[in-house]
């Protein structure tokens, strides 16, 4: 068993778990009833999502006989929208109408298409991967902008998360000590924004928990530009947030 186990060259996705599959787990003598029934639970539950999935189109047409529709992205002034549905290759389409850019490339390690579809088959950007933009996100402290992503957050065996960073970010490079700019960060299950002139003697950090791993999710904020905590606004899978942590206030300089 030990054999066929370890025969793989290949490296797992995270090298800091120490069991990363294929694994196969043995419960002791003592436990075994326990395993066993929690096994004949899951297969209930399997059975009732098995059952939802079924009736889903069904449930989606009362849904939207009920006056839910889906509407288009408004286009008056978007600058960037990445579908991310090209299915293969390392460039990616910015389909906004007025796109001054419409092809950006990854950059540092590849882009993996396909390992799952959400609305199409996915994207995949592993830790190290990014995409740079480098004409988009620049704003002045005083000027209004919002942005949002459809996302899924990893999650490691026994629930760790997988590491906390930015998933949009206009902001100074490492040797930046100031860190000018924007971005939207993870920290946790904390959705973070961060506006910046001089971290932190001028700066705006507006948290919200509540951020799920292992599922897909959509994230998003607003900015008003009166330059203050109150000026944002958190949004996930499309309802507004607290923001129970907030804080700094910014110079008036360009965020970005």
């Amino acid at each position: 068993m030990s054999a066929f186990f370890n025969n793989t060259a290949e490296n797992s996705w995270d090298s800091n778990i120490a069991d990363p599959p294929p694994v196969l787990r043995m419960p002791e003598g003592e436990n075994r009833a326990d395993l066993d029934a929690l096994v004949s639970r899951r297969a209930e539950t399997g059975a009732k999502y098995d059952a939802l999935g079924r009736s889903a189109g069904e449930r989606f047409e009362k849904w939207r006989e009920n006056g839910n529709t889906a509407s288009a992205v408004d286009a008056d002034g978007l600058k960037l929208r990445l579908r991310l549905d090209e299915g293969k290759g390392q460039k990616v389409r910015n389909s906004a109408p007025e796109a001054a850019t419409r092809e950006y490339s990854a950059e540092t390690n590849p882009i993996v298409w396909n390992e799952s579809v959400w609305l199409w088959p996915a994207i995949r950007l592993d830790l190290a991967g990014k995409l740079s933009l480098p004409d988009q996100g620049d704003f002045e402290a005083d000027e209004p902008f919002s942005a949002a992503l459809w996302t899924r957050l990893r999650q490691k065996a026994g629930g760790a998360n997988s590491g906390n960073g930015s998933l949009l970010a206009r902001m100074g490079g490492r040797d930046d000590d100031a860190h000018r700019g924007w971005d939207v960060f993870i920290d946790g299950d904390k959705l973070v924004i961060h506006l910046v002139h001089e971290w932190p003697r001028y700066a705006i950090r507006v948290e919200t928990t509540g951020v799920p791993r292992g599922e897909r999710i959509h994230l998003g904020f607003s900015y008003d530009g009166t330059r203050s905590g109150d000026a944002i606004k958190l949004y996930i899978n499309g309802r507004s947030c607290p923001k129970p942590g907030s804080h700094g206030r910014t110079s008036g300089q360009r965020p970005g």
